[in-house]
């Protein structure tokens, strides 16, 4: 375990210059939604009441896909389609007017059912089609707190590793093109070593980039990790005080001191030696994918994996949290937060204490729930829109 260091940069900020805040979403044949327009406040929380099934975590979800990747719920872009426009409507639309800097900019992003066809997702800005969905992270950022990850902790490291990068986005809206392009080298290289000849010199350029993209993959992944823990262990809203630390060759070296271009020959030659044992089990076994994040209770010396589950949920709240105060002392914004029925399962002290660190930050964060007695401490400061029988209504 990594211990803490001895001195302290305080990294605390009062300023928030342009909060990340969306002002209006709209929704097209999305989950159970035929059409829906919301519109909303920059830095303003919202929240979302109704019961159980009503469709709550179905705008949260929208939301999370204006970020790079597959949202919330990681779920197929052609299981989104609304069941009961089928077989009429065969896509879905969300799209959204962002807060951008002293602006605003129009995202979104649709999907169209083809025979055939790959579960694939079109992204445009300002109406016009981009290139890559990574391309989102350079307008908006999004983090979500659901009550699928109480499991994180306990999952399979890949898990860990993705919300990290998760993180990683919203410091660096670069790292989501460096972790698409080392994911398509690496599908390459497995793709050649399966058959029955392997031009040596396209797999030494496919290694070259693995390699490469790794190595730059660490170092987001690193000072993202450095920032975040300077952030908690100052923070006085924290639920608990984590400790983040990473388990991988390429960051194991940098933080030795090897030099970035050294490490990167050395996994090319690593990545040149594996081709035989690599091409035998179908996989690639040196890069960013071989990574794992690694999460300690300070307090108690121990893993996240080895703590009660009170404990892991106070500690991704305070990752939550914390990294929402990084993004903030960096950049002058905090990303939206997505909170599907977190606050139910907080006690009166810890819940107060979120709405304070939300409004301190003037943080839009969307929050799910059933009962209108978890939010009283909002009254008046925030939108509440109650949502029933695939309708949204501001109350």
């Amino acid at each position: 375990m990594t211990q803490e260091s001895e001195t302290s940069t305080d990294t605390r900020t009062d300023t928030v210059t342009a909060s990340q805040s969306i002002l209006s979403l709209q929704l097209q044949n999305f989950r159970n939604y035929e059409a829906l327009r919301v519109a909303a406040e920059p830095g303003q929380p919202v929240v979302l009441m109704g019961p159980n099934g009503a469709g709550k975590t179905n705008i949260l979800e929208a939301i999370s896909l204006l970020t790079p990747g597959r949202g919330l719920r990681k779920a197929k872009f052609a299981s989104m389609v609304r069941q009961d426009a089928l077989p009429q409507a065969r896509g879905w639309v969300v799209s959204a007017e962002v807060a951008y800097h002293e602006d605003s900019v129009l995202i979104g992003t649709t999907y169209e059912a083809a025979p055939g066809a790959p579960d694939k997702r079109v992204v445009k800005v300002q109406g016009e089609p981009v290139r890559a969905q990574a391309d989102l992270a350079h307008y908006f950022s999004a983090l979500w707190l659901t009550p699928q990850m109480d499991q994180l902790f306990n999952e399979a490291k890949s898990s860990r590793r993705i919300f990290l990068d998760r993180l990683v986005y919203t410091f660096d809206a670069s790292h989501a093109t460096r972790v698409n392009s080392f994911e398509h080298a690496m599908r390459e290289r497995n793709r050649l070593l399966s058959g029955r000849y392997a031009d040596p010199t396209w797999l030494s350029v496919l290694e070259e980039k693995i390699a490469a993209q790794s190595v730059a993959i660490a170092v987001a992944r690193i000072e993202a990790v450095e920032r975040l823990n300077a952030v908690i262990r100052d923070g006085e809203e924290a639920f608990t005080r984590p400790l983040l630390e990473l388990s991988g060759d390429a960051e194991a070296r940098l933080l030795e001191g090897v030099r970035a271009l050294d490490v990167e020959h050395e996994m090319a030659a690593q990545l040149a030696a594996q081709r035989p044992e690599d091409a035998r089990t179908g996989r690639t076994r040196t890069g960013a994918h071989r990574t794992t994040l690694l999460v300690w209770h300070q307090t108690h010396q121990r893993e996240a994996e080895f703590c009660s589950t009170g404990e892991q949920k106070a500690m991704l709240m305070s990752i939550i949290l914390g990294h929402a105060r990084a993004r903030a002392a960096w950049y002058g914004s905090a990303p939206v937060l997505l909170l599907d029925e977190v606050v139910s399962h907080l006690d009166r002290s810890r819940r107060e204490r979120l709405f304070e660190f939300i409004k301190h930050l003037r943080i839009q964060a969307w929050m799910s729930g059933t009962d209108a007695v978890d939010f009283s401490p909002l009254a008046g400061e925030a939108l509440v829109f109650r949502v029933d029988r695939n309708e949204i209504e501001l109350l």
